[in-house]
């Protein structure tokens, strides 16, 4: 007679041989929202644009927790344009999500999410700068696919998307 093997995933164990059962571990993007837009031109309205302008792209990312395991999660985009050293534009997202994990010890839950969180957002706050940028005079704007670089935000900070 064979026995049936664990499943990992939804069955008795979780091939870790430790016998704990439940779901993979991960998360889950509850609800997202766009929570702030800003947009600051430096050129005179109807100002022609010469040339596509050089543009920085800055990613910030905070996140508290929230009950039962889920998190609140901010990710801030913020862009400065230029022609040389000339400041064309500022604008800035703040994108938001509740995250909700599975399969995660408490101690382990906000380092996944902190891990895992943004790249899930960077979508969702790359689309709504790319289509800020392209209702204003600097049309043809794209982001990369990968999120930059993220640095810490403060709490007051993410409030100020701009």
């Amino acid at each position: 007679m064979t026995m049936p093997s664990p499943d990992p995933v939804n069955g008795a164990g979780n091939g870790a041989g430790n016998g704990a059962t439940g779901t993979a571990p991960g998360i889950e993007l509850a609800a997202v929202l766009l929570r702030a837009v800003r947009f600051e031109s430096q050129l005179d309205l109807g100002a022609p644009v010469s040339a596509p302008p050089q543009v920085a792209v800055t990613a910030g990312y905070q996140q508290e927790p929230l009950a039962n395991g889920a998190f609140a999660v901010v990710l801030v985009l913020r862009a400065v344009g230029r022609a040389g050293e000339a400041p064309l534009f500022t604008a800035g997202i703040e994108q938001t999500a509740v995250v909700k994990t599975a399969g995660l010890a408490a101690g382990e839950a906000a380092d996944w999410v902190a891990a895992r969180a943004p790249a899930r957002l960077y979508p969702y706050a790359r689309q709504a700068l790319e289509d800020l940028l392209g209702n204003s005079q600097f049309t043809g704007f794209r982001l990369g696919v990968s999120c930059p670089p993220l640095v810490p935000v403060a709490a007051g900070d993410a409030a100020a998307a701009g």
